[in-house]
């Protein structure tokens, strides 16, 4: 009875002994998959920022020249109404 007691005490601890190294080794794939996946959007979120840095660029000369259109077009308005007072009256 006591031989039995230490064999399957002896399997028990093989057995868990497996496991940990199973345990271990997934582990260690899971951080190994984990770290790819950190480097991966590390890399997408600097791409995407000199993008964003680009498009900002672009978006300010479009915004500066809209600017010079409104004010193209609040100039064109009010000498439009200048010559109509001046000429038709108030």
């Amino acid at each position: 009875m006591a031989n039995r007691a230490i064999s399957l005490i002896e399997t028990h601890e093989r057995v868990c002994s497996e496991r940990a190294n199973e345990a271990a080794t997934w582990r260690s794939g899971a951080t190994h998959t984990l770290n790819d996946i950190k480097s991966s959007l590390n890399e997408k979120l600097e791409n995407v920022g000199s993008d964003i840095s680009g498009i900002e660029a672009a978006i300010g000369s479009v915004y500066s020249r809209l600017w010079l259109g409104v004010i193209g077009l609040v100039t064109l308005l009010l000498a439009v109404i200048g010559y109509l007072i001046a000429h038709k009256g108030l």
